[in-house]
C-alpha cells in the first residue's frame, strides 16, 4: 500500500473523532516522526524515537507517541512547541493508531519522495496554501541570488520550500525568513520545512503587522528578497496602533480598518534594502479600487513598480477570483525605468487532478518575457508612468484584446488608432449626465405599495424597458431617492454582467427609480438619445464598454470610466437622422421577429393537432 493510501484509510477511520484540524496536524506529526526516523544521526536522535521503538509499547501507544514527540521537542531547537496540544492524540483509538504506525514502518521512502508526499499531505489545508507551481513562478519573477529572503505571511511556507529548491538547483547561499500568526499553521509550516529539508531558515509566530519579529536597532530587519501572498482584504483590529507606527512603514499611503492589503504591501516595501525586490499576490482591486489610489500613485511616482502579471482565474484553491503578481524593485535597470511592464498571462495555466496550475512551459514563457522585456502582441508591454491614468494597474487597460464578439456580426476586429484619431470624438461626460442607480435591500423595499417602480435587470428586453409592467413598491430609506429617478428618454445601461443591455426609457406612468444594477444617461439638449444608443449597441460601443469593466467573476462598469468613453459627435440634426434610421431598422427587425415566432407557433399548433395532444393543452397566450 502507498503512503497516500495508508494516510487516505487512517484519516477515513478518524473522523468522527477528530476534526479537520487535529487530522491535518496529526498527518504532519507523525510523518515527521517517520522522516525523523530516516535522519536521526542528523538531529542526534536516539533509537527511541523511532516508529519502531513505539510499536513494542502496544498498550500504551497513544502516550509512548506522545512522549517520543515531546521529547523530538526538547532536543531540536527548531521543532520546540510544534506538536501540541497533545489531546488530539489521546483521541484517536488505540487499535487504529498501532495499525497505522504498523502499515506506516512498513513503508520504504526514498529521500527525494518525501517533498510530493508533503505536498499530498497538505493538499486539502487549501485555506493557507499557495500552489505550489504559482511559487514557483514567484520565486523565479525575484530572479534570486545569494542573500536573505523575507515572507511576513508565511502561510505552511510552501514559498520557503519552492526558494530553497530553486536556490539549492542554481548552488546560492539563501536565508529564508518567516512570520505567521496563527500558531496551528505556523507548527505546519516547520513541519513543511522540516521535511523538504530546508534548514537555512528562522521562522517566527506573531502579528506580522502589529508586531513583527525581524527587528534590528529598532527598525525593521531589512531584505534582499520579500515574496508574501498575504491575506486578501483583511479587516485589521487594533487598526489604531498601526496609525502610530514605530517603524515608519506606512509612508505611502492610508492603512484602511476594512482592508489590510496597503499595510502588508508597504510592511513589505520597508522590509526591502535599498536594492531590495518584492514580489507579492495581489487581487484586482488592489490594482484599481480607489481605496487604493493614492498608495498606487505614491509607488508610481517613487518608480518602485516594475511590473503586473496577470495571472488566470481560479488558481487559488480558496477564491476562484483572478489574482496578479505585483513585481516591486528598488533598483530598477536603467532601461525600465519610469516604466511598467504588463504581462496578461491570463490564459496561462494547464490542469492537474481536476484543478488549474501553472505549468512548467506557462511559468517559462511568462519568466523569459519578464526577464528578456519582450513586447509581444496582447500578452506583455512596457507603459509609462506618466500614461497610466488614475493610477490603475489593471492589465486589461493596456493589454486589451481589439476583437468583440457581437450577437450581430460575429467578431469583430476594432481598428483602435483610426477610432482614436477621429475628427469629432467627445467623451460622453461632455455631452450626457451619467448616474448610478439605488443600492436597496429586500428589507428596504415594500413590493405592491407605494407609487415607485424600480427597474430591474429583467424588466429590460430586447432594448425595451417593460415600464407598466414593473410592479410598483414602496422603498423605506433615509435618503432622497430623488437622484435616481429616471425620466422620459434617458438611456439605461446595464453596470453589472458580462450581458451589456442598453434601453431608452419610454413614456410612463408611476415613478421609475434605477437599481443599483443600472447606470442612467441623461443626455443633453444637442444629443439625439437613439443616436447614443445606436452607439453604444454597436460593436466599437461594445468594444469601448467591455474594455472598461473592472472586477474578478462579476464584471462591474464604473460611473466614472463610463463618462470618458469618447462618442464620435455630429450636429442635432445629423444625429436625429441617424437615430431615426436605427429606430426603423430596430423596429424593422423586431416585427419580423414577432411574425416568424407566430408562424412557428401555427406550425407548431398544427403539428400538436396531427399528433393528437392539443386537446391536452390549455395555452395561456402572451403577448409577442
Amino acid at each position: 500500500m502507498s503512503i497516500e493510501n495508508t494516510f487516505w484509510k487512517f484519516n477515513d477511520l478518524n473522523r468522527n473523532d477528530l476534526n479537520h484540524s487535529e487530522i491535518r496536524k496529526v498527518n504532519a506529526s507523525i510523518s515527521a516522526l517517520k522522516y525523523l526516523c530516516s535522519k536521526r544521526e542528523k538531529f542526534n536522535l536516539p533509537s527511541s524515537c523511532c516508529i519502531e521503538h513505539i510499536l513494542r509499547s502496544q498498550n500504551h501507544v497513544n502516550e509512548v507517541l506522545i512522549s517520543t514527540l515531546q521529547f523530538i521537542e526538547d532536543h531540536v531547537d527548531f521543532l520546540s512547541g510544534v506538536f501540541e496540544p497533545y489531546d488530539m492524540f489521546r483521541k484517536i483509538n488505540s487499535n487504529v493508531l498501532l495499525k497505522f504506525l504498523f502499515e506506516l514502518e512498513s513503508v520504504q521512502i526514498k529521500d527525494e519522495e518525501w517533498s510530493s508526499i508533503t505536498n499530498f499531505l497538505f493538499d486539502f489545508n487549501e485555506d493557507f496554501r499557495t500552489p505550489s507551481s504559482l511559487n514557483n513562478l514567484g520565486i523565479r519573477i525575484l530572479n534570486l541570488k545569494s542573500g536573505e529572503l523575507y515572507d511576513g505571511a508565511l502561510g505552511i511556507g510552501g514559498s520557503h520550500v519552492a526558494a530553497n529548491q530553486f536556490a539549492k538547483s542554481e548552488g546560492l547561499d539563501l536565508h529564508l525568513y518567516g512570520q505567521e500568526i496563527n500558531k496551528e499553521i505556523w507548527s505546519l509550516a516547520k513541519l513543511n520545512l522540516l521535511i523538504n529539508e530546508v534548514d537555512n531558515v528562522e521562522v517566527a509566530l506573531g502579528d506580522t503587522l502589529l508586531n513583527p519579529q525581524f527587528i534590528k536597532s529598532d527598525t525593521l530587519k531589512k531584505f534582499d528578497y520579500v515574496y508574501m501572498n498575504y491575506p486578501f482584504g483583511m479587516k485589521l483590529i487594533r487598526h489604531e496602533f498601526l496609525e502610530y507606527d514605530p517603524y515608519n512603514r506606512f509612508v505611502y499611503g492610508p492603512v484602511l480598518k476594512s482592508s489590510g492589503d496597503s499595510a502588508f504591501i508597504q510592511h513589505a516595501l520597508t522590509s526591502l534594502n535599498n536594492e531590495g525586490r518584492g514580489v507579492l499576490v495581489v487581487t484586482n482591486g488592489v490594482l484599481f479600487r480607489s481605496t487604493e489610489q493614492t498608495l498606487r500613485r505614491n509607488l508610481l511616482s517613487s518608480d518602485l513598480i516594475e511590473a503586473v502579471i496577470a495571472l488566470p482565474e481560479n488558481l487559488l484553491g480558496y477564491t476562484a477570483i483572478q489574482t496578479n503578481l505585483l513585481v516591486l524593485n528598488k533598483k530598477k535597470p536603467k532601461e525600465r525605468k519610469n516604466k511598467v511592464l504588463f504581462i496578461n498571462a491570463v490564459n496561462e495555466f494547464g490542469e492537474e487532478r481536476k484543478k488549474r496550475v501553472l505549468t512548467t512551459q506557462n511559468i517559462k514563457k511568462i519568466s523569459e518575457v519578464f526577464f528578456k522585456g519582450n513586447e509581444v502582441d496582447k500578452f506583455s508591454k512596457f507603459v509609462n508612468i506618466s500614461q497610466i491614468d488614475d493610477a490603475n494597474l489593471l492589465c486589461g487597460r493596456y493589454l486589451e484584446n481589439d476583437e468583440i464578439i457581437t450577437d450581430d456580426f460575429g467578431k469583430v476586429i476594432v481598428n483602435r488608432q483610426q477610432l482614436e484619431n477621429l475628427s469629432n470624438l467627445q467623451a460622453l461626460g461632455n455631452i450626457a449626465k451619467v448616474y448610478r442607480g439605488i443600492n436597496l435591500t429586500p428589507k428596504q423595499i415594500e413590493e405592491g405599495k407605494g407609487s415607485s417602480k424600480i427597474i430591474k435587470l429583467s424588466d429590460v428586453e430586447n432594448g425595451i424597458v417593460h415600464a407598466e409592467e414593473i410592479i410598483p413598491s414602496n422603498i423605506t430609506i433615509q435618503k432622497s431617492i430623488e437622484d435616481y429617478i429616471v425620466e422620459e428618454g434617458d438611456i439605461i445601461i446595464s453596470s453589472r454582467g458580462a450581458n451589456i443591455k442598453v434601453a431608452i426609457v419610454p413614456k410612463h406612468t408611476g415613478t421609475l427609480i434605477l437599481s443599483q444594477n443600472f447606470l442612467g444617461i441623461r443626455v443633453g439638449k444637442e444629443t439625439d438619445a437613439h443616436y447614443l444608443k445606436a452607439f453604444l449597441e454597436s460593436p466599437v460601443g461594445q468594444f469601448l464598454i467591455t474594455g472598461i469593466q473592472s472586477g474578478t467573476s462579476i464584471k462591474n462598469i464604473n460611473a466614472k470610466d463610463l463618462k470618458e468613453i469618447k462618442i464620435p459627435f455630429h450636429t442635432k440634426e445629423e444625429q436625429k437622422r441617424i437615430g431615426e434610421e436605427y429606430q426603423i431598422s430596430d423596429y424593422n427587425y423586431l416585427e419580423t421577429l414577432k411574425k416568424a415566432k407566430e408562424e412557428k407557433l401555427e406550425i407548431l399548433l398544427k403539428v400538436y393537432q396531427d399528433m393528437g395532444i392539443n386537446q391536452t393543452m390549455e395555452l395561456k397566450r402572451t403577448k409577442l
